[in-house]
Order: structure tokens, then C-alpha cells, then sequence
């Protein structure tokens, strides 16, 4: 049985499905199992992976139910200790990143990294995650899903809730902290990570949705992140008025020396 498993879901992102396949197959570290859920593309990518299925223990190219069905699929099909996230668009940070995932004490049930993530207008900067994941934390943010290895046999009987669209990964996190599972801190980048996906584009869905799985499993944090939320539209709110005023200032400086027309 391998140690590892590195699950890679994709659906119509050709382009970005090479650049995964080309950064899990240049690791160091290849000791490992290969699977690969398409949703049924109609791009290329189909025909890209049946190409490279001598280096991909299974995949598998049909409809799905959305993110979180794809990666129970995944989940299901593993046949390893652990399970590292590596979705078509996203790449390992250099090809070192398995071998280091995996010299990490195997008694710690999620190992995570920091994130280099990459901004729509192709900036990037780096994201550095807690080494203590605490529920206040967890409340307001997450831990990184791509790239970090997570102990297999964490999802028996477990898996993410497809009812979700775009939050699933953060609530197992939730209940996994709140049932006590080991998390530790690798201080090293792990994932180029783009904000351009569902999750990153739609903060409100996913607050929305972390409320409803609170509200059906752990109602006494309810309150809690409400009145977080609340806090954070009063910032959101005030950031909007000093950019108005500051934006007048300059128009106004910029008509007094007759600079508009420019």
C-alpha cells in the first residue's frame, strides 16, 4: 500500500490541468498514488489525461455532482495513509514538496504548509498560516486545502458534505478540530495557489455557509461568527466612505488646476 495518494480533480481547465500534471510528475518523491477526477470535460482535458494514464494509478471522466462529490470520489477510490489535495490550475511549490510532506511525523493527522498564492492581475504574495489552529481562528479563516496531507482514514464514514457548495472543506476541518484531530504547522511554501476559484471569488457564499453548518452541528459558536460578520460589513462599510472622500479630494484638486480633461 502506498503511503500517499494525490488527488486531482479537474472540469474543463485543460491548461491549467498540465500545469498540475507537470508539477506532481517532476517530484522528487514518487512513491505514490495518482488519481485523477474529471467531471466529464468537453475541453481536451479527457483526451490530455488518457495521454498520461501510464503515470496515473486511476482516473475517471464522467458528470459529477459538483467540487465536493469529485473529491469523495477520490477520497473513496484512495488506497493509502494519507491524501494530499492538488486541484487542475494549482501546483506544488517546487519538487521537493511531497518528499517533505511526507518526512513530517506520521502521528500528526494534518500537516499544512503556507500558501504562495496568485492574484488575477499576476501578483503573488505569501500567505503564512497559525501554527496553533484554534476555534477563533477557524471562525474567521481556515487552513489550506490543497497541498496539505491529511490522514486517510479521517474521512471513514466522513466525508465533505456535497449539500455545500464552496465551504465543505472548512467545515470537516471545523468538526475535526472540534473533535480533537492533530494539526501541524510545516513553515515552508507547499502550493502556488490561484484566486481565481469558487471559493476565493465568493466570500459571502462561504460565510453564509459556514453559518448553516454551525447552525446544524454547533449552535453555540452561531453567535459567535454573527457578530464577526457584523463587525466585518461595519469595516467593510467605513474602508468605502474614506475611499469616497480621499477619491473627492482628488477630483477636486485635480479641477482646480484644470487637469480633469487630461
Amino acid at each position: 500500500m502506498p503511503k500517499l495518494s494525490i488527488i486531482t480533480i479537474n472540469y474543463n481547465n485543460l491548461e491549467g490541468l498540465k500545469k498540475t500534471f507537470e508539477s506532481v510528475f517532476m517530484q522528487t518523491y514518487q512513491d505514490f498514488e495518482y488519481i485523477v477526477i474529471d467531471g466529464g470535460s468537453t475541453d481536451g482535458s479527457k483526451e490530455y489525461i488518457a495521454e498520461n494514464a501510464d503515470k496515473i494509478n486511476y482516473w475517471v471522466s464522467e458528470k459529477d455532482h459538483g467540487i465536493y462529490n469529485a473529491m469523495n470520489k477520490g477520497i473513496k477510490i484512495a488506497n493509502s495513509e494519507f491524501v494530499i489535495f492538488l486541484n487542475s490550475g494549482d501546483t506544488f511549490f517546487d519538487e521537493t514538496i511531497v518528499n517533505r510532506l511526507l518526512n513530517v511525523d506520521n502521528t500528526y493527522d494534518i500537516v499544512y504548509g503556507n500558501h504562495n498564492l496568485l492574484k488575477i492581475d499576476n501578483s503573488e504574495y505569501v500567505k503564512q498560516f497559525p501554527d496553533l489552529i484554534t476555534i477563533s481562528y477557524l471562525l474567521i479563516d481556515t487552513v489550506p486545502h490543497l497541498g496539505t496531507r491529511i490522514r486517510k482514514s479521517l474521512f471513514d464514514d466522513n466525508f465533505y458534505d456535497e449539500s455545500l457548495n464552496i465551504s465543505s472543506d472548512w467545515t470537516w476541518y471545523f468538526d475535526a478540530l472540534i473533535n480533537k484531530v492533530s494539526f501541524y504547522h510545516c513553515n515552508f511554501v507547499t502550493v502556488n495557489f490561484r484566486l481565481d476559484g469558487v471559493s476565493s471569488i465568493n466570500h459571502n457564499l462561504g460565510m453564509e455557509e459556514r453559518v448553516i453548518h454551525l447552525q446544524r452541528k454547533h449552535p453555540e459558536y452561531v453567535l459567535i461568527l454573527s457578530k464577526y460578520l457584523e463587525k466585518e460589513a461595519e469595516v467593510i462599510s467605513l474602508k468605502k466612505q474614506i475611499n469616497k472622500i480621499y477619491s473627492s479630494r482628488w477630483i477636486r484638486l485635480l479641477k482646480k488646476f484644470n487637469l480633469t480633461k487630461i
